[in-house]
């Protein structure tokens, strides 16, 4: 495991940086040697589904954040309705975002976007379970639910998956109402500790029929995750 130095490289990345800092700053970023090893290999611009846990509205910018200091800058698939959100919605409206119309006619266009995306070369960014699961407090907690998201991503693009790990976010900002909106105001002087990881890339498998393809793929997704996520020990990594 590699930690990974934080460089500003231009003007644009500027609105990141000051959510970054407005979050506290207190950020590592670390990649495995297995993906270390697979970005000097690789001599073509292909793409890449970066697949992470969810536990806060903050998750996005953290990774989006991460990921740009690894030289990715990935679309964000997030249900459409966030686009509506008070106090979110200019995020989800000017960022690199692709909104999923869940039960409609329309949710087939978010994966055939972010389908096209990931043949051109780009990285797509899935939250795998779906949504935020609800739980009290303010640690980390290893995912339950598993979508069949970036199973079914790259049975379609054949593209590599990244595990990623994010931990921390809920620290800034969790919960409901007053108190949620107090971390978030303090977080710039409290500098709660944050920390997202990079695994190493999970290839395609050829597999038929298909159907039975993407249920494998996604239990083998959640086995090398679950794996991941116990070498890491996120209580050690996050106080």
């Amino acid at each position: 495991m590699k930690e990974i130095k934080k460089t500003f490289k231009g003007i644009k990345q500027l609105p990141i940086w000051i959510v970054h800092f407005l979050m506290g700053g207190n950020l590592t970023i670390t990649i495995s040697e297995e993906l270390e090893t697979y970005l000097e290999m690789s001599h073509k611009k292909e793409g890449m589904i970066l697949a992470i846990n969810h536990s806060s509205y903050l998750d996005p910018p953290t990774v989006k954040f991460a990921s740009m200091c690894l030289g990715f800058y990935p679309k964000f698939m997030a249900k459409a309705s966030l686009w509506t959100h008070p106090l979110l919605w200019w995020i989800f409206r000017y960022g690199n975002y692709i909104p999923v119309r869940r039960d409609s006619p329309q949710a087939k266009d978010a994966l055939q976007n972010a389908c096209d995306h990931l043949k051109s070369g780009g990285t797509i960014a899935i939250y795998f379970e779906g949504g935020i699961p609800e739980w009290d407090g303010i640690e980390d907690r290893k995912p339950k639910n598993w979508k069949t998201g970036p199973a079914r991503l790259q049975n379609e693009t054949r593209a590599v998956i990244i595990p990623v790990i994010q931990l921390g976010s809920r620290q800034v900002m969790s919960g409901r109402g007053v108190k949620s909106l107090l971390r978030v105001a303090t977080a710039w002087f409290r500098r709660p500790r944050r920390h997202v990881h990079f695994g190493p890339p999970i290839k395609p498998v050829q597999q038929y029929p298909i159907s039975d393809s993407i249920k494998r793929d996604t239990k083998r997704l959640q086995s090398i995750y679950e794996a991941l996520w116990d070498d890491l020990n996120p209580e050690s990594l996050i106080k």
